[in-house]
């Protein structure tokens, strides 16, 4: 709260939302990526209307993502954009589960999330629970529904499988069924993920 003249100003408080978060972690995807295809020209030098397109989201979403995680210190901006990953990690570990917990539905077809999708499917026996998906009609299984960050997170996934594993981790953390071990282990996969070197301007 602050004073212009006699008038006493309250700052209107910035509020994530859930794509928010998908839009990080499809940032730092372009950041970690080793094939420069995309980023060398497609996504330099701020590739917001690109961005838009490749996680399959409206470009004034992306603006307002843009403006909401600079201002909270998420997005850094000193000549390029580079996400704050140890500030995107805090959150992921700690809140992200209470802010924009998942939910779960019935039984649907659809594409393997969380503990049931890479890379930590490669650490876990299957177990015989039908698998967390996220609905899709070209997903090839089918198990408990399970809401994504936003309603087209699947088709972005399916173009990118580091995003994929980005936002599957990250499910992991977000979902209440999660074990414990998964859980922890979910978040050092993710951490490993996160302390990359940056290989390209945002």
């Amino acid at each position: 709260m602050f004073r212009n003249g006699s008038e006493i100003i309250t700052p209107v408080p910035v509020v994530l939302k859930p794509h928010d978060v998908a839009l990080l972690l499809k940032v730092i995807a372009i950041e970690n990526r080793s094939d420069s295809q995309e980023s060398d020209h497609a996504y330099a030098p701020i590739p917001l209307r690109r961005i838009a397109e490749a996680a399959r989201i409206s470009l004034s979403e992306v603006h307002g993502f843009r403006t909401r995680a600079l201002s909270i210190g998420l997005l850094r901006s000193q000549g390029e954009r580079r996400v704050n990953r140890t500030g995107l990690m805090e959150l992921l570990t700690h809140g992200v589960r209470w802010v924009f917990p998942a939910s779960h539905g019935g039984l649907v077809r659809g594409i393997p999330t969380a503990h049931a999708a890479p890379p930590l499917s490669n650490h876990l026996v299957r177990g015989s629970d039908p698998p967390p998906v996220w609905e899709h009609p070209e997903g090839n299984e089918r198990g408990i529904a399970l809401s994504p960050l936003y309603p087209k997170v699947p088709e972005a996934a399916l173009l990118d499988p580091e995003y994929y594993e980005l936002l599957a981790l990250t499910d992991a953390l977000r979902s209440s069924d999660t074990r414990t071990r998964e859980r922890n282990l979910a978040q050092t996969l993710l951490q490993e993920r996160l302390e990359r070197k940056n290989m390209d301007a945002f």
